[in-house]
């Protein structure tokens, strides 16, 4: 009998890990689906400069929620410098253009539309349900390698740093080439948008372990501000999520998506 029990034991263990690895298998396939590569190409003074990074559809008709520093390559190199053209790759290797929709006020978010129709899009994650320790993944293209997947746990919410307002903090591995990428938890959802990390050597974009995020909040607040510019009488499926937060009538929430 003793040892019928610790069998099934053993068994349920082994159950359970193969779960949770199926799980994880299967949200990182699902989040590559969504998920772009986006390289920016800017014309500099009669040279072509490129600028790499990763985005996800929030739309089914092709619109792209990305960071907006990928963007504002002109305020920072001294001389002429003009986007000359934005091209997406998506996970099933179509390579198609984008073009630029509208930059944050407040955050680092931007907005680009494809051409492309019924694509697989994420949906937001409720801002008032991440939790430090949550699990979470990012897609990027870290160094110019293309869809790659890291796996990590929220590490802090709410940090007001480096010039940035309430932002995620995480250690899951993002380095140059994710900026605009998504960050998902388990279920598929929109966690936040990979913004920046910090490195103790200022200057060398290494990771360390300090990584930075746009959280659910305030991309739901980017996107119903940019809702006029995309369509006003779309109902789009991320506008429940602020319906939720509206219909809750807690005080806090203001933290949240402000």
């Amino acid at each position: 009998m003793k040892r019928t029990v610790k069998a099934l034991a053993i068994a349920s263990l082994l159950v359970v890990g193969c779960t949770k690895e199926d799980r994880l298998v299967k949200v990182s396939q699902e989040s590559i689906e969504k998920s772009v590569m986006i390289t920016v190409r800017y014309s500099d003074s009669g040279d072509i400069r490129k600028v790499g990074g990763a985005g996800v559809f929030v739309t089914p008709d092709g619109y792209i929620l990305t960071c907006k520093h990928l963007f504002t390559v002109s305020e920072i190199v001294e001389g002429i410098v003009m986007l000359k053209d934005i091209e997406i790759e998506m996970f099933n290797d179509k390579v198609v253009t984008a073009r630029l929709v509208c930059l944050s006020r407040k955050s680092d978010l931007a907005l680009l539309k494809t051409d492309v129709s019924s694509v697989s899009y994420t949906l937001l994650a409720d801002p008032r349900k991440l939790k430090i320790g949550q699990e979470v993944l990012a897609v990027g293209c870290p160094l110019g390698l293309a869809f790659t997947v890291t796996y990590g746990v929220i590490s802090q919410l709410y940090r007001d740093i480096a010039g940035s307002y309430n932002v995620t903090q995480s250690d899951v591995s993002i380095n140059p080439g994710n900026s605009g990428g998504p960050l998902f938890n388990l279920k598929g959802e929109l966690v936040g948008i990979n913004s920046f990390i910090l490195t103790p050597v200022p200057g060398l974009p290494i990771f360390t372990g300090l990584g930075f995020s746009v959280q659910s909040g305030q991309c739901l607040e980017f996107l119903v501000w940019s809702k006029n510019k995309i369509s006003p009488y779309k109902k789009y499926r991320w506008l429940q999520v602020l319906n939720r937060l509206k219909d809750s009538g807690n005080e806090k929430n203001k933290k949240i998506y402000n």
